[in-house]
């Protein structure tokens, strides 16, 4: 299930003795037992709340599924959201790298990497780097698609800096 609620007290109670030990060790007197059952409870929230949030057991990340047919990608997220889109609709391809949005409680700051298709609505699929690993996208993306740019491709795959990348772009449909 992720997170339990019994991890959650035990992290709370942890960071409730050390705030309490921190503040006996700076001389300030010891905490009140009402400051402490607070901090516990403030602490037991976000704890709780925040793992849930953030931390996606591997559990919830083998929810993630690729499929990929001759004639359509499908993506089932971790919160077992689908999202399709037939291969004759994708007008563009490309790859995106970015600071995260919220940073990491734990880990602070990091990377977020996805492949993105859109139709010619603008409708986005976003498939994490990790997952399109496991299906070899890029390989599979050159095959599908004339003039998909793999020199491109690998240059966006192996440079460490944010950015976004267009890999493929729809020949106009007016030209025709």
């Amino acid at each position: 299930m992720g997170y339990s609620l019994r991890q959650g007290l035990f992290d709370a109670a942890f960071v409730t003795l050390a705030l309490g030990f921190a503040l006996a060790a700076a001389h300030l007197a010891w905490p009140t037992v009402p400051f402490l059952v607070g901090i516990l409870a403030i602490a037991g929230t976000y704890g709780f709340v925040g793992h849930r949030c953030v931390d996606l057991t591997p559990d919830e990340l083998a929810k993630e599924k690729l499929t990929l047919t001759d004639q359509s990608l499908l993506l089932t997220d971790w919160r077992e959201r689908r999202h399709a889109m037939h291969l004759d609709q994708v007008r563009r391809i490309g790859f995106s790298r970015h600071e995260s949005a919220f940073p990491d409680p734990w880990i602070g700051d990091y990377m977020e990497e996805y492949w993105f298709l859109l139709d010619g609505d603008d409708n986005r699929i976003e498939i994490p780097r990790e997952l399109a690993a496991k299906h070899d996208l890029a390989e599979t993306l050159g095959r599908w698609f004339s003039g998909f740019d793999t020199e491109m491709t690998q240059q966006a795959l192996r440079t460490k800096e944010a950015g976004q990348w267009v890999l493929w772009r729809a020949p106009d449909r007016e030209a025709s």
